[in-house]
């Protein structure tokens, strides 16, 4: 009960090792391979799978093959990828619980890309459209633009095109996801989408909640006045007062319920550089939304006001705010 993820071996002298070292949540499939009853089975007992079948080509093949049938079924999914083409049973007993927990689950995109990159020749330039082209495929389902941009930077440093090229080839409608300026939503949409956020938050603003649970960020880099949501900003509390995610799920209101399991369910990233580069993303996207709410006020008490005093205090701070955003950018 109250797991927060299953990890997923092949065989069951991995359970036993991974076991006895005191993990939690460890099922094998026992080398068959897994099917989408089982699939939904898992699903019963945690929110998410963490994949980390044997080190070498066939298991690395078997975990695409297993993070296929996840996203069929619509269950959140990643992978424990173990260095040195090892199993988990070997991995444990030669380098302990310790290094274990120190590996960090890759996202199914990530191992994609790492994959991809290993049978790759960017030597030449046949190699690297070939890659780009590739990883263009792999990545153009993600729809979160903060995520997309990490990816889309790291094919541009792997391949050496530049970041239009690599949008170009993912394709036009994701170019207008990584770039939320672009988008022009129909009325109706965009209120439906304002009620959505009152109630839930922003995306950016359950990313940030998600990388602050998954303890990759340095400590108060996330202030609760950074996210607006009242239920967000009560998680972000208490996360920094060192409170777990299991912990502030099992006790969350019923109404926030939902809220909470989708965003510490979150797919968060392998590795700390990563996880700090998109919460400083996403902190600048929510800081300049912040100020830009204040400017829209300040504007609007300037032209409305019949004092002069007030005016000349708006104006200042129209033109503090105006510097300030412009200094985010």
């Amino acid at each position: 009960r109250n797991l927060q993820r299953v990890i997923l071996v092949e065989g069951y002298m991995d359970v036993v090792a991974l076991s006895q070292a005191g993990v939690a949540g460890v099922a094998a499939t026992l080398g068959t391979s897994l099917t989408p009853e089982q699939a939904r089975l898992l699903k019963r007992f945690a929110p998410e799978i963490w994949v980390s079948y044997d080190g070498d080509e066939a298991g690395q093949h078997a975990i695409e093959r297993a993070l296929s049938i996840f996203d069929q079924e619509g269950i959140p999914a990643r992978v424990l990828y173990l260095p040195d083409q090892l199993d988990p049973d070997e991995f444990i007993r030669q380098r302990g619980r310790e290094a274990f927990d120190e590996i960090r689950p890759m996202s199914p995109y990530r191992y994609r890309l790492m994959r991809l990159e290993k049978a790759s020749d960017l030597g030449g330039d046949e190699g690297r459209v070939a890659y780009v082209k590739q990883a263009a495929t792999i990545v153009k389902p993600v729809r979160d633009p903060v995520e997309l941009e990490v990816y889309v930077r790291d094919i541009c440093r792997k391949s050496g095109f530049e970041r239009e090229v690599v949008l170009a080839q993912i394709g036009t409608e994701l170019q207008q996801v990584a770039s939320p300026a672009a988008r022009s939503p129909a009325v109706r949409a965009r209120r439906v989408e304002r009620r959505e956020e009152a109630q839930e938050g922003t995306q950016t603003e359950q990313t940030i909640v998600a990388l602050l649970a998954s303890g990759l960020l340095p400590k108060d880099m996330v202030r609760p006045e950074d996210v607006q949501n009242e239920t967000l900003r009560l998680f972000v509390e208490r996360l920094n007062a060192g409170e777990q995610p299991a912990a502030i799920l099992s006790d969350a209101a019923v109404q926030d319920r939902e809220l909470a399991a989708r965003v510490f369910s979150q797919p968060v990233y392998e590795n700390t550089e990563d996880a700090v580069t998109i919460a400083s993303d996403c902190l600048k996207r929510l800081r300049q939304e912040r100020l830009r709410q204040q400017l829209e006020a300040a504007k609007k008490e300037a032209a409305e006001t019949s004092d002069e005093n007030v005016r000349q205090n708006a104006l200042q701070q129209i033109m503090r705010l105006t510097a300030e955003i412009s200094r985010l950018k």
